[in-house]
């Protein structure tokens, strides 16, 4: 894909991460609802990732259509998803039309009514989904959703492209449970306390796998942190809590890693010709060079800044096939207070 920029790229931080709306020029940042974060995870990775970017799709006209519709080729796009395998596409669909799943099932949002099928057991992620052919499929969401999938009153931002480098089912599930719980004011985060049927649950894990915590420790929990501090800026510490001899609960506490800890507090001397390069003196909070700017480092300026300035006429976009992510070289970032 061809890449192109401009000396100065604005983005607000509302609605796009500045990397990737440079290369994609498509919604990149999700809203989602803890409630939809919160799930019984019956769904694979693949199926978690496809109804983030069903919804991102859709998410501005909820209220006002009833159908929502996507080709195949940009779903394939957001997804990095390069097969032409459509049935593949297809069975997921119907995973998320038909599999029932718990909404809001460690209860953040105390307000609203998410268990609107107590005689099925939960409710599907998607209403309905047809094909109209030519590569588009159409595609709804529950009514007694909808609204309050637009409106969350606790949500987190999830990156659309972030989510293509997780390659495992827990590690994403976790990831976004913990962004959801990372409060970025304060640089730190806790989920409550978790019993661990209720976690298996969540993550979709049955008793008879993994029956030893231990091997639950061992493989899913381990496992999934070490792809999220690979894969991410957070940083997180399991806690563990003993009835008798048996682990009986699992909490997380959640910080960053150094590398994008207090990019926005960090003690940086203005750049005195920075009203010369175009940005406004007066208007500037702080003007960072970097050698190396990491995707996580995007996504932690993105949670503290109303707007962006990065000068990319130095920029110089790595690519690691495998994952597709890219590494800003040798820019610079300007953060102002307010949105021009």
């Amino acid at each position: 894909m061809d890449i192109q920029f401009v000396k100065y790229v604005k983005i607000s931080c509302l609605h796009y991460s500045p990397f990737v709306h440079c290369i994609m020029k498509k919604k990149s940042i999700l809203k989602k609802h803890s409630a939809a974060v919160q799930i019984t995870n019956h769904i694979t990775l693949f199926e978690r990732k496809l109804w983030n970017v069903l919804l991102a799709n859709a998410y501005d006209r909820l209220l006002t259509e009833e159908a929502h519709s996507i080709s195949v080729a940009d779903l394939g796009e957001y997804l990095s998803y390069d097969s032409n395998d459509y049935e593949f596409v297809r069975g997921a669909l119907n995973t998320l039309a038909t599999t029932l799943v718990q909404w809001n099932f460690l209860a953040k949002d105390t307000k609203a009514e998410w268990d609107v099928d107590k005689s099925r057991g939960g409710a599907p992620l998607l209403a309905g989904w047809e094909d109209r052919g030519r590569g588009v499929i159409e595609y709804s969401f529950s009514p007694q959703f909808k609204k309050l999938l637009y409106h969350p009153r606790v949500y987190v931002r999830i990156s659309l492209s972030l989510q293509n480098t997780f390659h495992d089912k827990h590690g994403f599930a976790l990831y976004e449970l913990f962004a959801d719980y990372y409060d970025a004011t304060k640089k730190y985060g806790e989920t409550p306390e978790i019993a661990i049927d209720r976690f298996r649950a969540l993550l979709g894990i049955q008793q008879q796998e993994y029956p030893e915590f231990k091997k639950l420790n061992q493989m899913v929990i381990k496992k999934a942190l070490h792809e999220i501090h690979q894969r991410s800026h957070l940083r997180v510490q399991p806690h563990y809590f003993k009835s008798g001899r048996a682990v009986s609960a699992v909490k997380f506490s959640i910080t960053e890693a150094p590398n994008s800890l207090d990019l926005l507090n960090n003690t940086v001397q203005e750049e005195p010709s920075a009203q010369k390069k175009g940005v406004p003196k007066q208007r500037t909070s702080q003007l960072m060079t970097f050698t190396t700017l990491p995707l996580g480092s995007v996504y932690r300026l993105l949670g503290g800044a109303e707007t962006l300035f990065i000068k990319v006429s130095d920029y110089e976009a790595r690519r690691a096939d495998s994952t597709k992510i890219f590494t800003m070289v040798n820019c610079d970032v300007a953060v102002l207070p307010e949105r021009i």
